[in-house]
């Protein structure tokens, strides 16, 4: 196994790491936990619209996990859920950059947190499109693909 392929799968795998702890905590968290994780946001501004909306999220985030953990096992096989986790890592950070200006989010958040936030996802996104594209390039190039799960 190359070395970009390791590295992409201890990514994909951290990735399912966080959105395992992310969902768990979203489905069964209630109304103290949002309050206790986020403290900067008024306890009047946590609605049971946004809790409700929270366990939706929840929910996606459990096929979320599952996909990162199919695509961990062998990315060699899964390469759409890669690229899709890197196109949707960028995209949510040019959203939460633009958060700050259009929604206000500097308002409930420190700003250098939301854009230290924002700035890993778009980096993290670039090295998974990276090691995605090697993989791609090996396989055209006649790399054969390494067991190993």
């Amino acid at each position: 196994m190359k070395v970009s392929e390791r590295v992409l799968r201890v990514i994909l795998w951290l990735l399912a790491l966080d959105g395992a702890i992310g969902s768990a905590v979203l489905l069964v968290g209630g109304r103290a936990v949002f309050i206790r994780l986020f403290p900067y946001v008024p306890a009047s501004e946590v609605s049971d619209l946004l809790l409700y909306r929270q366990k939706t999220w929840g929910a996606l985030g459990v096929a979320l996990t599952i996909m990162l953990i199919s695509a961990a096992r062998d990315p060699r096989r899964n390469p759409v859920i890669v690229w899709a986790v890197a196109v949707g890592l960028a995209v949510a950070g040019v959203a939460e950059l633009s958060s700050i200006g259009l929604l206000g989010a500097a308002r409930p958040f420190p700003v250098f947190l939301v854009v230290i936030h924002s700035l890993t996802r778009i980096g993290t996104a670039l090295v998974l499109a990276c090691l995605e594209k090697r993989l791609l390039a090996d396989r055209k190039n006649g790399t054969p693909p390494t067991g190993g799960a």
